[in-house]
């Protein structure tokens, strides 16, 4: 911005780092959702569930069901679509269902949008830039860590997540379980493909 100085002459201040950084991370933002537009598809991160029970004889009995991470390919994906009172950065459309994606640069989802997000129902994942949002990147790198990369995700709302673990507390009975040298239970992990349409 231009100042003038007491003698009369111009001179030109720099700008705050911190518009400098706001208009990096909303650059890094925006550019991740197109990401997602573009590539039409996305790897959603595995869910894994375990139960554990006592049984009559004093053993535990421990059950663990994993859907496995795999790759979603989507029909229609909208960026900023409101959704009653709140407006997902991302809504993916896929047979049967839907997917909203968050991406995470510098904020990330707080508890207030969380709850409204659980009340909705609709499976939600958040994507978490903030690690690179102070580094150079280009599309190859950024494609790579929104679409392919798991170890950057979570699931902020699984709407399966109670029938899951309802299965897998039900998988506690003895006769689903093979004796182990712990003198316990566990039975291998279920596994599944996931999908956003869960």
């Amino acid at each position: 911005m231009a100042r003038q100085g007491q003698v009369r002459t111009w001179h030109f201040a720099h700008a705050q780092e911190t518009d400098c950084e706001n208009a990096a991370e909303s650059a890094l933002h925006k550019a991740a959702k197109e990401c997602i537009r573009r590539a039409m598809k996305l790897w959603v991160p595995a869910i894994s569930v375990t139960e554990t029970a006592r049984l009559e004889d004093g053993r535990t009995a421990s059950a663990t069901i994993t859907l496995e991470a795999n790759e979603n390919v989507f029909d229609e994906v909208v960026l900023e679509a409101a959704v009653g009172d709140i407006r997902p950065d991302v809504t993916a459309h896929q047979k049967p269902g839907q997917l909203f994606i968050e991406i995470a640069v510098n904020h990330f989802v707080d508890e207030e949008k969380r709850a409204k997000l659980l009340a909705i129902g609709v499976p939600t994942i958040e994507i978490a830039l903030d690690l690179i949002r102070h580094e150079a990147w280009d599309w190859d790198k950024l494609g790579e860590l929104v679409i392919q990369s798991l170890e950057n995700k979570q699931w902020l709302v699984f709407p399966d997540l109670a029938e899951i673990r309802a299965e897998a507390k039900c998988q506690t009975a003895p006769n689903s379980y093979q004796v182990t040298a712990s003198n316990s239970f566990h039975l291998l992990s279920t596994s599944s493909t996931l999908s956003c349409g869960v």
